[in-house]
């Protein structure tokens, strides 16, 4: 096949189109034939007369005309797809870019979560970066407990397969104990930090949008503040008294319960060179606080006794030098107090026992001073809060009398034996 430009023909014939789509003439075994040619955006077509080629050339001009530029683009198969997706996208008030974009977002957003990271990667970072951080014990073992609880169950999934669906139908059905489900102020905190371990990967640029952001998160009632009475107070003190580990068992209940002191992170590392004898207060070390800001306790009469009681001081921490040594310590003198630990039937309890109150020997101390000092202010202070979180948190009705006998609870004899004072302890 052979081809020839129509500048070669006059324009007075009819056969001269030079503009888009051209029209030539080609010639075949010596037959003339007109050549539509809509390149580069349709293929080629001829017919054996010009009218033909023509009303094919107006056909694609017109296509352009009707679609603008855009229309030298779509081919005749599909010009009448984009009219059908016209007559879709009408009734929304869209067009078809709107529709291009949304399409568009969506196979970017396909793409990210196929290629996003796995969950239990990002649990390992948002863990680190807690350990990093000049956070408290306590803060830090608890996002471990939390990164370890997510990764079982969502360890295997990535970032981007995470959907508000699976992620809170899991926590309504978590089981605190196999069959049992867990309590909604429990599964209330599992969402919060799940979303804040989102919000972690947010920042990070793994994920677009943290599925749970905006979800009301429903938190049950707050239960009344536990505080022990005064009898359960003296069982407490008994126990540790009589205990032959009352070296590391009394001076940290007496710290708990009469200086308000935290018990996880302030009162554990609290060291024997904290407690100042002579100035009569305590010093709470910033890096065992969780507000990481350090302050002085004053001590009450009480307390002093309670620790000059103790005739053995051991070098740093008032709870011994093996922190697991004092745990099961500290869980046998819970149970001669009459309180359950654990959750098997056989540790050694009475049958009628109570589960043991978190927080309650730092919540009596907050309640009973209040009741005799009346300064909300003060006892922020001292136990390293906000007038607010002690008004919400830490406060129940006390009436002064009994404020008065708790804090007139002594040791039977304010030392038992000779003291021994080490070097550089007050």
């Amino acid at each position: 096949m052979t081809s020839k430009a129509l500048e070669t023909v006059t324009p007075e014939a009819g056969l001269y189109r030079k503009e888009w789509p051209r029209i030539r003439i080609v010639t075949v075994r010596g037959v003339d034939f007109y050549q539509t040619d809509g390149r580069p955006h349709y293929p080629r077509k001829t017919f054996s007369n010009l009218a033909d080629a023509r009303k094919q050339a107006d056909k694609w001009e017109n296509t352009r005309t009707r679609y603008g530029t855009a229309g030298r683009f779509i081919s005749e198969r599909d010009a009448s797809r984009v009219a059908e997706a016209f007559d879709i996208l009408a009734p929304h008030g869209a067009g078809i870019v709107d529709a291009a974009k949304h399409y568009a977002s969506y196979l970017e957003s396909e793409k990210r979560r196929n290629s996003s990271k796995l969950v239990s990667e990002a649990l390992d970072e948002w863990k680190a970066s807690y350990d990093s951080k000049d956070r408290d014990v306590l803060s830090k073992r608890e996002i471990s407990s939390r990164s370890g609880i997510f990764k079982r169950h969502f360890g295997t999934f990535k970032l981007g397969e995470l959907t508000p669906d699976k992620i809170l139908a899991w926590i309504e059905s978590y089981e605190a104990q196999p069959g049992k489900i867990a309590s909604p102020q429990t599964r209330a905190n599992l969402k919060t930090k799940f979303s804040q371990f989102l919000k972690f990967s947010k920042l990070k640029g793994w994920i677009e949008n943290n599925p749970l952001e905006g979800i009301q998160i429903d938190r049950p009632p707050r239960a009344p503040v536990a505080i022990l009475d005064l009898k359960q107070v003296r069982r407490i003190l008994s126990a540790a008294d009589a205990s032959e580990n009352r070296d590391i068992v009394l001076p940290y209940a007496a710290v708990c319960l009469f200086a308000g002191l935290r018990p996880n992170s302030e009162a554990e590392q609290l060291r024997w060179q904290d407690i100042n004898f002579s100035t009569g207060d305590i010093h709470v070390r910033a890096e065992t606080s969780k507000t990481r800001e350090e302050r002085f306790v004053p001590m009450e009469a009480n307390l002093i006794a309670w620790l000059e009681s103790c005739p053995i001081r051991h070098p740093g921490p008032i709870i011994g030098l093996i922190p697991g040594r004092f745990s099961q310590r500290w869980d046998g003198i819970k149970r001669l107090a009459g309180y359950k630990v654990g959750a098997e039937p056989d540790k050694g309890w009475p049958a009628m026992a109570q589960d043991w109150p978190v927080d309650a020997m730092r919540h009596t101390f907050a309640s009973m001073w209040l009741a005799t000092h009346k300064s909300r202010a003060e006892l922020a202070e001292r136990m390293g809060n906000s007038e607010k979180i002690i008004r919400q948190h830490y406060r129940r009705a006390i009436r002064p009398e009994v404020a008065q006998e708790f804090w007139e609870i002594m040791p039977e004899s304010k030392k038992r034996g000779k003291i021994l004072r080490m070097e550089g302890v007050a």
